[in-house]
């Protein structure tokens, strides 16, 4: 996913969640039904798949990386004031993940996850380290409350699944929390090293870019009228070359001349008209 993403095969959420033994309950559950309900009363819900796994281990995290392939994961859990996420270890204790080697993992995986979201307190900072290799990622700059999750989550998803790009899908995330009055909207921050997020989107409707760049008769139409134009200033040019050559008398073919560049300029005018209308305020499909 660049500018603009048609993808061949469903766009791919992996949900990581986990909420170890003698941690705060969490109501992760609500969340990602949110988010699976979300997707569902979507415009494209058939482009996107959920794929869920709970309790997850610090050992599963690279074998469910592999397994699934995703572009896009999310991380619903705990995370520490050290700015570490929580997983669990094989007795489902807490287990710290650092920064530094959740980085480097998810570099490794670059190749096909587009978007990370940390959807746990305090993740700014791993949000930060992971944008240096995925496109972009959504941390925690402080603890967040559960409704708050909850409700960003479920918007985001949710612009994902209208066609939305990344950058608003994170606005409309935000704003939901306002919206909601839970006074948590400045805690989600987004990240990216490239900094076009507005371009991020994982689909789109072809009528979409017919509306954008142009219908294909607005094409067609422009096609001809540049043909004629061109068969005008052919004309114009051939009957210049023959004054030159003593071949035609210049007051017989005056008038010519003169229709000929006439209708050259106004044909040119047209396709600079319809140019900076395509490439300024958009076509109308017809």
């Amino acid at each position: 996913m660049t500018e603009s993403s048609n993808m061949s095969r469903p766009v791919r959420i992996l949900v990581l969640a986990t909420n170890p033994d003698k941690t705060e309950p969490l109501r992760l559950d609500e969340e990602v039904r949110g988010i699976d309900q979300a997707l569902q009363q979507s415009r494209f819900r058939d482009n996107f798949e959920l794929e869920q796994q709970w309790a997850v281990r610090v050992s599963d995290l690279q074998r469910l990386l592999l397994r699934y392939k995703p572009d896009i994961v999310h991380f619903s859990g705990h995370g520490s004031e050290s700015s570490e996420i929580i997983l669990e270890d094989s007795e489902g204790n807490s287990k710290p993940v650092p920064a530094s080697a959740l980085s480097k993992l998810f570099s490794l995986f670059k190749d096909n996850i587009k978007c990370v979201v940390l959807n746990a307190c305090y993740t700014e900072v791993q949000a930060e380290a992971i944008s240096q290799h995925i496109s972009c990622v959504v941390g925690m700059s402080k603890a967040i409350g559960d409704d708050a999750a909850i409700s960003f989550s479920e918007a985001f998803y949710g612009a994902l699944g209208d066609g939305r790009d990344i950058k608003t899908a994170f606005e409309l995330g935000c704003n939901q929390i306002d919206l909601e009055n839970l006074d948590e909207q400045d805690t989600p921050k987004l990240k990216s090293a490239k900094g076009k997020t507005e371009e991020m989107v994982f689909v789109s409707d072809p009528g979409d870019e017919d509306r954008k760049w142009g219908s294909p008769r607005e094409y067609a139409m422009l096609i001809t009228t540049g043909s004629v134009c061109l068969c005008l200033v052919i004309l114009v040019l051939g009957t210049v070359l023959g004054v030159l050559n003593g071949k035609f008398s210049p007051e017989a073919l005056g008038g010519v001349q003169s229709a000929g560049f006439g209708g050259g300029l106004l044909g040119f005018g047209f396709i600079l008209y319809r140019i900076i209308k395509l490439s300024l305020i958009g076509g109308t499909s017809k």
